[in-house]
Parts: structure tokens; sequence; C-alpha cells
């Protein structure tokens, strides 16, 4: 399992790591974020976001019978992706993170699109299909005992504390 050693933890102070708002990821999971002017942000998490702009774009050209299909098969890549890095059975980089992203992004955009301008039973069905992966990668997490490890990753990341003062060292 990943070890996450913060060498900053102790000597910042107490309170909350407000820059997780954005990247998600505890300093030891900054490889899997992109810098941009000292501010960390999610790799997938910025894939997601250009390929729902992305998605939106491409409803003007795809016929949305189409749609559908495509919804239910790009975020596949992507929970791949995470679940077998999770599991540590797969090395992932920032460069796949973004096209998974990208292609989950993709189909967010198209959910969306559904919901406002085909059916809202059929977008809302495709929405509850991206819960549903949700809930069974957490499941598959949980059963091989990864989950707590990433949780305890996140939360060590959200926190900071502040070093101890000691009589002695007034």
């Amino acid at each position: 399992m990943k070890k996450c050693v913060d060498p900053g933890e102790m000597t910042e102070a107490a309170g909350v790591r407000w820059g997780m708002l954005l990247s998600h990821h505890s300093p030891c999971d900054y490889d899997r974020t992109f810098s941009i002017s000292g501010l960390r942000i999610c790799t997938r998490c910025f894939g997601v976001l250009l390929g729902i702009i992305g998605g939106v774009a491409l409803t003007l050209r795809v016929v949305p019978e189409h749609l559908l299909f495509f919804s239910l098969v790009l975020p596949l890549p992507a929970v791949m992706d995470f679940t077998l890095n999770e599991l540590q059975m797969m090395k992932g980089n920032n460069g796949m993170r973004l096209v998974t992203g990208i292609m989950l992004g993709i189909a967010v955009g198209f959910d969306l699109y559904a919901v406002t301008n085909i059916s809202l039973l059929q977008g809302s069905a495709q929405l509850a299909w991206l819960v549903f992966i949700e809930f069974f990668v957490v499941t598959v997490l949980l059963r091989t005992g990864f989950l707590d490890e990433y949780v305890s990753r996140y939360e060590k990341g959200v926190r900071k504390s502040r070093k101890p003062v000691l009589l002695q060292d007034v």
C-alpha cells in the first residue's frame, strides 16, 4: 500500500489544507496533479472539464441516438485506470489520466445534453450509470481492503497539524 509522508505536515499551521479543493490529492499524490502557477489541479478532473466542454460541442455534430452508446462506454477507461491504479495492479500516469478524464467528461457532456434536450428520463438513466459505476468501484476497493488506505491518504492530506511546542523549546 502507498504510504504518504508529508514532510511539511508538522511545520504548517493547524487547520485545513485548502489547496486540496482543486487537487483533492494529498502532497504525496501530487504526481497526479498539474501545477498551474503553484495551484494544484487534479489531472483527471481537468480532463473531465475539457471533456464536458467537448461533449457539449460534439452534440452539435453527433446524431443524438448515438449519445446513449457513447455515454455508457466512454467512462469505462477512466474507471479502469483509476481502479487498477488504486489496486496497485497498474501504475498510471498523467497522460493517461488526462485522456481518460476527457473521455469521461465527454460522456458527462452527452448526459447533460440528454437531460436538457432529449428526455429527462434518458438523461437521468445515463447519469445513473455513472453513479452505478462509482458504487461498483467503491465496492471493489472496500472488498479488497484498499478503500481505507485511499480515504486515509485523502484525510491526511486535508488536515494539517501544528508541530507541538515543548516548554524546553521556548
